[in-house]
């Protein structure tokens, strides 16, 4: 997929292991926390749980950069780390995608070198 919407996110780097899913999910709700943006919190905490468990289980890196944007009524999320692939547990990573497909109506991965960057966008919903 390619990128629809980009800004400059706040970045965290969160280590990649057990605990991983939950310091993204933190720091996401943290930075949505009291925002228009509270209508997407708990979709986008579950998604970034999701891509984080992916780079936990696939990506050999050490850490990963999470980061998230609120602009123009949108929310995106970014978990990079210094892999390019899901090789390592390919059912695990699809389905971890496949949750984010599922919910996220703009989604894609942009590699880089070295690694890659997936990335989800939300659309914040008035009340």
């Amino acid at each position: 997929m390619t990128t629809t919407h980009q800004c400059n996110p706040t970045t965290r780097s969160v280590h990649i292991g057990l605990t991983a899913p939950r310091d993204a999910r933190r720091f996401v709700r943290q930075q949505l926390d009291g925002d228009a943006a509270m209508s997407v919190v708990d979709d986008a905490e579950l998604l970034v749980s999701e891509v984080v468990t992916v780079a936990t289980l696939s990506s050999g890196s050490t850490d990963a950069l999470v980061g998230v944007s609120n602009e123009d009524g949108h929310v995106r999320v970014e978990v990079s780390d210094v892999h390019r692939g899901f090789a390592l547990v390919p059912d695990g990573a699809a389905l971890g995608l496949g949750i984010v497909d599922l919910v996220a109506p703009r989604w894609g991965v942009d590699l880089s070198k070295p690694g890659k960057t997936v990335w989800f966008e939300l659309e914040v919903r008035g009340d």
